[in-house]
């Protein structure tokens, strides 16, 4: 973020959920800046974002540079990892800087050693620059990681043709076993910042009790599937039902939402089978377990039964009587229900 001589003023931004490796390959950029050339630059929220630089043969690079020709003000990085590689400095900060914040971030050096760049002063070590600068320090604790972040892969050279493709970028998600899963500052209840729905990937925040840090949300758990994976899984379940023969009609099915009976007469035309459409969205269809076939509709008359009465006697609440095609009900021997499966529900 670079203000160059705008009229207005360059405040209350917000720079999250990014992904940078290797940029800044010339001159003496870096993989995030913020900095003016004229007045300052404001108000900048830098939070969750995962960061790798290593050196370049063009240029000086680093990881996160703050400066400019004017004292920016409120500029805050949280819950960002930040990773170099050999002499590249994780933090730069010029001289004229005051209003700087490092809170809750991951540091790690791949190769080399920690390198803080801080208002004409170098540190070689997060301890030493925490102790000697006050950063990285929250209501007398530390805040910061400094260990291996255990991701996929990174630096790797990656690339993705388009926005769409986002899901494909398999470097920097974070591993199960990862030290900065739940690890990072809990940002709308410590500073009541906005921090959004998803992150780098669309996975919603957060999937834990707290936070990641980086860009990489870490997902917990089975996730839920969608609903129309839960119609998919009933309506073949149904399906088997009505093939499957009478071991397939002990089956008890798992409870789903209610389901239209012009959905039911579609996926279970069973020979014999009696359904008895919804008369409100409380009530579920019903198919009812009988003999022979599964309900008491069974018979030649069920066949000859036209589609649109059928979907007239739907509307008004009365049994619906289904042609007959699946023959392993028909031959099936006569035997009573078994108890507590004399009605099974549809939805």
């Amino acid at each position: 973020m670079w203000n160059y001589g705008a009229i207005h003023p360059l405040a209350h931004n917000v720079i999250r959920y990014n992904i940078s490796e290797n940029d800044g390959r010339k001159h003496h950029y870096a993989g995030i800046g913020v900095g003016t050339l004229g007045t300052p630059v404001e108000d900048v929220e830098v939070y969750n974002n995962s960061i790798f630089t290593a050196p370049s043969s063009t240029g000086t690079p680093v990881v996160v540079w703050v400066g400019g020709r004017a004292a920016n003000r409120a500029i805050r990085f949280r819950n960002n990892l930040l990773i170099s590689e050999a002499s590249v400095p994780l933090v730069e900060i010029e001289p004229n800087q005051q209003d700087v914040r490092f809170e809750g971030n991951a540091y790690w050096a791949r190769s080399g050693n920690f390198l803080f760049l801080d208002r004409g002063k170098t540190y070689h070590g997060l301890d030493e620059w925490r102790k000697a600068t006050g950063q990285e320090q929250l209501a007398g604790r530390s805040t910061d990681i400094a260990t291996a972040p255990r991701l996929t892969s990174l630096g790797d050279g990656q690339t993705m043709a388009a926005k769409a493709s986002l899901s494909t970028l398999q470097s920097y998600r974070l591993l199960p076993d990862s030290p900065l899963i739940d690890a990072g500052l809990d940002l709308p209840a410590e500073f009541g910042i906005d921090v959004g729905t998803r992150d780098f990937w669309g996975t919603p925040i957060p999937q834990g009790q707290r936070f990641d840090i980086g860009a990489c949300e870490a997902p917990t758990g089975n996730p839920q599937p969608s609903d129309r994976s839960n119609k998919s899984q009933f309506m073949m379940q149904l399906l088997q039902l009505c093939t499957l023969g009478r071991a397939a009609r002990r089956r008890v099915l798992p409870p789903r939402k209610p389901v239209s009976a012009a959905v039911c007469i579609a996926a279970a035309p069973c020979r014999g089978a009696s359904l008895t459409a919804p008369s409100s969205r409380r009530h579920p269809a019903r198919l009812a377990s009988g003999a022979p076939g599964i309900g008491p509709g069974s018979g030649p008359q069920a066949d000859r039964t036209p589609r649109r009465r059928r979907q007239a006697q739907a509307v008004r609440g009365r049994p619906l009587r289904l042609p007959a095609r699946c023959r392993s009900f028909a031959s099936a021997p006569r035997r009573p229900p078994d108890p507590g499966t004399a009605e099974r529900t549809c939805g």
